[in-house]
């Protein structure tokens, strides 16, 4: 715990109260250790960038593996794996009763005071209300239950939408509650997964409140299988996705193909080779104060003399960022800062010159403050006593003595102590700004109207039953909403709670560190705000026709029973009334 008199000395040299906190906290409350964390600079990151894999094994930007020579198993141990898979085994009852004391229930499962309640079978639910945005529920707590919050975020990009819808089916068949998880019956495809993949966000789009991913995961659920034999952790799970969605537009329209992949592939060019990447994994060491520093740690490793041999080379229109926090993040007191516009473009070559002078800058800023902090130092103590209280106990003693003179000039020279003190601190504070990697603040000053487009934060993925999204409001005064999505499920029932939030409570729920995985969606601006509308296939038109046929007589045959149940109630109630 971090001395409240430790923290007000370091934000006496200048540092702000969250970095003398973090400082502190990560040097057992060493004062020495915390400045020299503050001004130090950290050790370098080792590992090396390798290129995306073929076919369906998803590689990350960095990849970390071991493998068990006896049973040639992989285990990756840069990232926490999701809960496995259900399998036909069943734990052992007297095994299961005996964990059970050590864990505790999640009371979060329960978001509704009916155990049995489930929201699928609630017709009251079953039309949204026009100002409320539609749900896809998901299919369970494995990793194919991430399929919703990531469709549902990347449904809002329209560039996104236009690539999935450009090839169509013949017919995508139609039950009445395929929304429930019931299959739908169609003629054999090859490209199954595109069709569900389809069917999930053009329901998005439609009046229905909510669907379940179930009946799209059991539909192609052998290929869905394949896919995942070799995924074990989140991100690989959304390289999958994306990676198998690629390959199957690709495979109905090339250039509908290349388009989706254009949306999320990038580049990183390391010395002599250039690396493939749809994702910019964070690992628990890569994760630092903000996503500029985060990135300069990932790609540079903290040596400055990489910045001219390594570099993004091309950025998709989306980025997508998982943070993976491990021990080393649940131990840091700030979190991340999540930027709400941020701009990757300044790690491309084009911006290589402007980095350098940023470091440049830090550098001599850091030197600067040193400087700064030596004198606040010398002026606030000696040996440990502090001049102020020495000062002050002077005066006293003279002041017994009736020496005024003296004692006069002892208190001008506190003023002028003090007075030298604080512009030494606002000197500092003014120096600051280099720090703390504000690169997106710096470029904005420095090129003003010319600043690159920058990317929105647009979605967080927090954990497979609570995420974010950020979406458009499509009545006045049409501005844009943070959505709040949490999903209850567990011994049968189901239901979920839905809610408009700012942008504060997004980043604190991102910078949660019970929260194994975070990941983040950035989209760049122009994309995301695009207007063009989009066209949905004409068979999937008549199937969404068709439910909404559908939805409309379950609402009317629900009305008529109600209406049935209240005459009877009533006629009951009169014949009661002649009785008496």
């Amino acid at each position: 715990m971090a001395s409240d008199s430790k923290i007000a000395q370091l934000m006496e040299m200048g540092f702000s109260r969250d970095d003398a906190l973090g400082a502190l906290n990560s040097s057992n409350d060493n004062l020495e250790t915390a400045i020299g964390i503050l001004f130090g600079e950290p050790a370098s990151s080792e590992r090396a960038i390798v290129p995306l894999g073929a076919g369906n094994s998803a590689v990350s930007l960095y990849h970390d593996e071991n493998v068990d020579t006896d049973t040639g198993t992989v285990t990756h141990t840069d990232a926490p794996p999701l809960p496995p898979r259900q399998t036909e085994f069943q734990i052992d009852p007297a095994i299961s009763s005996h964990l059970s004391q050590y864990t505790e229930p999640r009371s979060e499962w329960s978001i509704y005071e009916d155990e049995a309640y489930d929201v699928l079978n609630d017709v009251r639910k079953y039309q949204k209300e026009t100002f409320l945005p539609l749900v896809l529920l998901p299919s369970s707590r494995y990793l194919e239950g991430y399929l919703a919050p990531l469709l549902t975020i990347l449904q809002q990009v329209p560039a996104f939408r236009a690539a999935l819808f450009s090839v169509d089916f013949e017919t995508y068949g139609f039950t009445p509650d395929w929304f429930k998880g019931a299959a739908v019956r169609v003629p054999d495809t090859e490209n199954r997964f595109t069709m569900e993949i389809q069917r999930c966000v053009a329901f998005l789009e439609g009046s229905r409140w909510f669907a379940s991913t179930k009946g799209a995961t059991r539909a192609f659920l052998r290929q869905l299988l394949m896919l995942l034999q070799d995924v074990q952790t989140l991100d690989e799970f959304i390289d999958a996705v994306l990676v198998e969605l690629e390959r199957e537009v690709g495979n109905m329209d090339t250039a509908a193909g290349e388009e989706l992949a254009r949306l999320f592939r990038c580049e990183v060019y390391d010395d002599s080779e250039t690396a493939t990447t749809r994702q910019f994994k964070l690992d628990d060491d890569d994760i630092k104060q903000n996503l500029y520093e985060s990135f300069f740690a990932l790609i540079w490793g903290y040596e400055p003399e990489r910045i001219e041999t390594v570099y993004v080379t091309r950025l998709g229109d989306v980025l997508t960022i998982p943070l993976i926090k491990g021990e080393h993040y649940a131990n840091t007191a700030l979190g991340i800062h999540l930027e709400e516009r941020f701009y990757p473009q300044v790690f491309t070559q084009e911006y290589q010159a402007f980095i350098l002078e940023c470091e440049e800058a830090r550098a001599t800023s850091l030197e600067a403050r040193k400087k700064v902090a030596d004198q606040i130092s010398r002026l606030e103590q000696h040996q440990g006593i502090s001049l102020a209280s020495f000062l002050d106990s002077a005066v006293k003693f003279l002041e017994t003595e009736h020496e005024h003179k003296a004692i006069d000039e002892l208190r001008e020279l506190k003023a002028t102590t003090q007075l030298r003190i604080a512009e030494l601190r606002d000197s500092s504070a003014s120096l600051n700004r280099y720090d703390r990697f504000s690169y997106g603040e710096i470029l904005q000053d420095v090129m003003g109207n010319n600043c690159p487009q920058p990317y929105l934060l647009t979605g967080v993925i927090a954990s497979w039953d609570r995420f974010y999204y950020l979406t458009k409001r499509k009545e006045p005064p049409y501005d844009h909403l943070w959505v709040a999505v949490e999903f209850s499920r567990h011994s049968g029932a189901s239901d979920f709670s839905i809610q408009t939030v700012d942008f504060a409570t997004v980043a604190d729920s991102a910078r949660d560190p019970r929260d194994d995985v975070t990941t983040l969606f950035y989209v760049k601006s122009d994309v995301w705000e695009l207007e063009e509308a989009t066209e949905i296939p004409a068979a999937l038109q008549e199937f969404l026709q068709q439910d909404c046929e559908t939805l409309e007589e379950s609402i009317a045959n629900f009305n008529s029973d109600d209406s049935e149940e209240a005459s009877v109630i009533s006629v009951e109630s009169e014949e009661e009334d002649k009785q008496e």
